[in-house]
């Protein structure tokens, strides 16, 4: 009931009110609410709204309600995710990123827009919750941190500022003194 309270409120002002009960109702209609914005964000028409509502998801208190909110990185494609640096922001510093940050570090990969600011941002973040363990090979996180180091080349790369350039040789230190996998050789590759 939930999922269609939220995609007909999309269209039909009348069922707005409803939708809104969902985000603020059981675990369950929550779940729905995050499953139907996470889907319809990239539709143009729908976009702030679903910007808005995976906003105040992201921050839920339940964790499988974040997580289908999380979801919405999953859809987008070639350059796509570079028309939503808010909310990419917003995920960032939410209650979600803590337990969901794969979902943001997969777009960031596969993004072919350019991101740095985001993207440092996002690095940064992730390497504050895992610390050490994106150095531990037996956690996900290390294959993460493999991620991360590809993304900030690519960030680092792309980029003419060399303040960015510096924020990026700043994170693989950071990686490097937690031992994560390969950093080494790609510091190897730039001279400070």
């Amino acid at each position: 009931g939930a999922r269609q309270a939220c995609v007909a409120s999309l269209d039909v002002k009348e069922a707005r009110p409803l939708a809104e009960r969902c985000l603020s109702g059981t675990g369950a209609q929550r779940v729905g609410a995050a499953e139907v914005y996470a889907a319809y964000l990239r539709t143009a028409r729908y976009r702030s709204v679903c910007e808005d509502a995976l906003t105040l998801l992201f921050d839920d208190e339940s964790e499988s309600v974040r997580s289908e909110a999380s979801k919405c990185f999953y859809r987008f494609e070639g350059e796509e995710l570079g028309q939503y640096t808010g909310l990419i922001e917003d995920f960032i510093l939410s209650t979600a990123f803590a337990t969901e940050h794969r979902q943001l570090i997969y777009a960031l990969k596969k993004t072919t827009a350019e991101l740095p600011e985001v993207t440092l941002l996002a690095c940064a973040r992730f390497l504050d919750l895992v610390g050490q363990e994106a150095a531990d090979i037996r956690t996900a996180s290390a294959g993460l941190a493999d991620d991360v180091v590809q993304i900030l080349v690519r960030t680092y790369n792309q980029s003419r500022s060399s303040e960015t350039q510096a924020r990026c040789l700043d994170l693989f230190d950071r990686m490097a003194q937690f031992g994560v996998y390969g950093v080494d050789r790609v510091l190897d590759q730039y001279e400070r």
